[in-house]
């Protein structure tokens, strides 16, 4: 978990470089996913796929960021319909995208200290417990 924190980080500062290009939304949707009731039923799923282009070249990218999971699944329809219904189908958006890399691509740039510094946390908590319990 240490290390995950201290990628996403550097993830999130890589995307500070990348360069920015009209894109627009081409897919907005949920995707239910079928589960059992005992695995919590079922999972309803994000899905927001965009088109850009660069250099004469079209690209399509799902990732809206680095950070908390643009395709996070949640038991919640609500939350997975609110999370859609800000990127409609046909709507504009602004892309960066690595100029090195143009696949690379992200509609928002950078990534929460919180997200961070809740990883990294969580790692060290981790990390003291497996301590603890071999120190027993």
């Amino acid at each position: 978990m240490i290390v995950a924190g201290l990628y996403l980080s550097t993830l999130g500062r890589r995307t500070r470089a990348f360069t920015h290009t009209p894109g627009r939304v081409v897919v907005s949707r949920v995707e239910e996913i079928p589960a059992p009731a005992e695995e919590g039923g079922p999972k309803f799923r994000p899905v927001v796929r965009y088109a850009y282009e660069v250099r004469g070249r079209t690209y399509e990218s799902e990732r809206i960021s680095y950070g908390a999971a643009a395709r996070a699944d949640t038991t919640d329809p609500e939350e997975a319909r609110r999370a859609v219904a800000r990127h409609p189908v046909g709507s504009d958006v602004e892309v960066w995208f690595d100029p090195g890399d143009p696949r690379q691509s992200v509609l928002v740039r950078g990534v929460s200290s919180l997200q961070v510094a809740l990883a990294v946390a969580l790692g060290l908590a981790l990390l003291g417990a497996g301590l603890f319990a071999l120190a027993r």
